[in-house]
């Protein structure tokens, strides 16, 4: 009866973690027991007796009798659950009398039950961890952001009661839960910003869906804190939660769209005035350099870079955009998708 289920955390759900009054089932198995054996002994010994006279005939016949009938409802008795697994049943005599703590419920393991406990196949609980996946998107003040992460929980033996509707519909409602507690923290942020608080939101995550299995969890140290936090989430579905993490923080689409054509636009400006013998645009203008010397150097560079698109981008663009104030590339970034689609019209004209 010690047996149990472990996971990769180190958690053994055993059958002592469930509450039950085990000394009176096990009191009204023996009790059942005698009277089965010795009703039949006693009815034996009377017959015996007044027919044939032999009454240990009446003692063995009646055993024999006892045994099996014993046997044809001794599994009423007793509860089987695999290791990795509970099982909840449903006391008839206490739903009778209209009490609401109705619901038995056992570990894994060979147990006691009173014979009128009801079991039904679909109380059968599966201990193992379950793992959800959830992704969404934040609209952030730089534009939308994308948002991929994970939870894993299990059923919470202690409370495997509460638990009744299964990990899946469980986990539905975490991710849910999860999504509103992200939003609320990241709507306001930047990608950057949202990305440096990746290590922060993960810690409040924990904080606030992850229960601890013991005083050092989470770091809490305080000598009197005797017992395991368990989080209101984890009270209010029967289940624990063993980890929740937000594992990417990225731009969306089309955002990853606009960057890398910024990028490359300014890599093609990098690489222009580095052909034309400077390091920025702004010292070849200076230099006196036309309009003509950039576009040939231009057309080098995207050659050199495998860039067959020969996007005709005037010298004045690149200058602006390497040498304008931060405040104002930052603008340029914002209507980088507008840009962009106007590009690949040019692009798509020119391949006609």
């Amino acid at each position: 009866m010690a047996s149990g289920h472990s996971n990769a955390h180190g958690y053994v759900a055993t059958d002592s973690m469930v509450k039950r009054d085990r000394m009176t089932r096990g009191v009204v198995l023996l009790i059942s027991f005698i009277l089965v054996l010795v009703i039949p002994t006693l009815v034996g010994v009377k017959i015996a007796r007044d027919i044939i006279h032999i009454p240990m005939i009446g003692v063995f016949a009646g055993l024999a009798l006892g045994v099996v009938g014993f046997s044809k409802i001794i599994d009423l008795f007793f509860v089987g659950v695999d290791t990795a697994a509970a099982f909840i049943t449903v006391n008839q005599v206490a739903a009778f009398f209209g009490s609401k703590d109705v619901y038995v419920s056992y570990g894994p393991g060979f147990h006691i039950s009173f014979p009128w406990e009801r079991r039904e196949k679909d109380n059968n609980i599966s201990l193992e961890e379950a793992s959800e996946d959830f992704s969404m998107t934040v609209q952030g003040t730089t534009g939308e952001i994308n948002i991929k992460g994970s939870t894993r929980l299990r059923p919470d033996i202690e409370h495997i009661a509460t638990f009744r509707g299964g990990a899946g519909s469980v986990a539905d409602n975490l991710v849910d839960i999860i999504k509103s507690f992200i939003l609320e923290h990241i709507a306001g942020m930047s990608l950057e910003e949202a990305l440096h608080e990746t290590k922060k939101i993960n810690a409040m995550l924990n904080e606030r869906f992850v229960g601890s299995s013991d005083t050092s969890h989470h770091g809490h140290t305080d000598a009197k804190q005797k017992h395991p936090q368990v989080t209101d989430f984890e009270t209010r579905f029967g289940v624990k939660v063993s980890d929740v993490t937000v594992a990417e923080i990225l731009p969306s689409a089309d955002a990853r769209k606009t960057r890398n054509a910024v990028d490359e636009a300014e890599q093609l400006a990098k690489t222009t005035a580095k052909l034309l013998g400077y390091t920025t645009l702004a010292e070849a203008k200076a230099a006196g350099l036309t309009e003509a010397d950039v576009a040939r150097a231009r057309n080098d560079a995207m050659a050199t870079s495998g860039n067959e698109t020969k996007v005709d981008v005037k010298r004045q663009d690149f200058a602006f955009t390497m040498d304008a104030k931060p405040e104002v590339v930052d603008a340029l970034k914002a209507l980088a998708p507008a840009l962009a689609l106007l590009m690949a019209g040019k692009t798509d004209t020119k391949g006609k």
